[in-house]
C-alpha cells in the first residue's frame, strides 16, 4: 500500500498556512478518487457491455450464414 504523502511537511510555510493548504489538496485528491464499490460497478457494466456485444456479434454472424445458405445452396 502506498504511503501517505505528509502534505504539512512539503510546504516551507506557517503551520496555518500548511494546514490550509493540507485541507485544500486533501479535499481536492479524495474527491477525484475511485472507491472499490466503483470499481465493481464499472467492471459489471464492462462486462454487460462485452456479453451484449458478443451475444449481438453472434446473431449476426448466424444471420449472415443463413443467407449465404440461401445464395450458395
Amino acid at each position: 500500500m502506498a504511503e501517505a504523502f505528509d502534505t504539512l511537511n512539503a510546504s516551507n510555510a506557517s503551520e496555518e498556512q500548511s494546514k490550509g493548504i493540507a485541507r485544500v489538496i486533501g479535499a481536492a485528491v479524495t474527491g477525484h478518487v475511485a472507491t472499490k464499490d466503483d470499481l465493481e460497478k464499472l467492471w459489471l457494466k464492462a462486462r454487460i457491455h462485452m456479453y451484449l456485444t458478443q451475444g449481438a456479434s453472434f446473431l449476426a454472424l448466424i444471420a449472415v450464414l443463413k443467407d449465404w445458405s440461401e445464395v450458395f445452396g
